[in-house]
């Protein structure tokens, strides 16, 4: 019988490691600031605070991904030179309490502005010619 596969195995896209500046946007325009923890082609965790997750995912750590709230993104791509600004819709998929104020968001890609995806597509490329298999 094989063995179960592990989260790491489970992922398409490989996630690096990130501390970005990130704008949250609602559906209602309210703008919240954030952390990105990780960054990949599908999706990215941003880390927040309990004001920002009451605005943002009004079920906190109930949130599933059958009934995620939608969301905006905001960030620019920490590489040298030029830093190109990414806008993407998302949904947020789960929430996990890390301490007291502070929250982690799953999010999930759905809809990029303009050449985002293709600057992140450039992003992640770079990364990976610097990372050891």
């Amino acid at each position: 019988m094989a063995s179960p596969k592990t989260s790491a195995e489970r992922r398409l896209y490989k996630r690096f490691d990130t501390d970005i500046p990130v704008e949250i946007i609602t559906e209602t325009e309210a703008i919240h600031s954030a952390r990105g923890v990780n960054i990949s082609l599908a999706g990215m965790q941003l880390r927040c605070d309990r004001e920002a997750l009451r605005d943002v995912a009004p079920r906190g750590e109930k949130t599933t991904p059958d009934q995620s709230p939608a969301a905006r993104l905001r960030f620019n791509l920490p590489s040298p030179g030029e830093q190109p600004l990414i806008e993407v819709d998302c949904r947020i998929v789960l929430v996990r309490r890390v301490s007291e104020r502070e929250y982690h968001l799953h999010i999930q890609y759905e809809f990029f502005q303009g050449n985002g995806y293709n600057q992140l597509e450039d992003y992640v490329d770079a990364m990976l010619e610097k990372s050891p298999l």
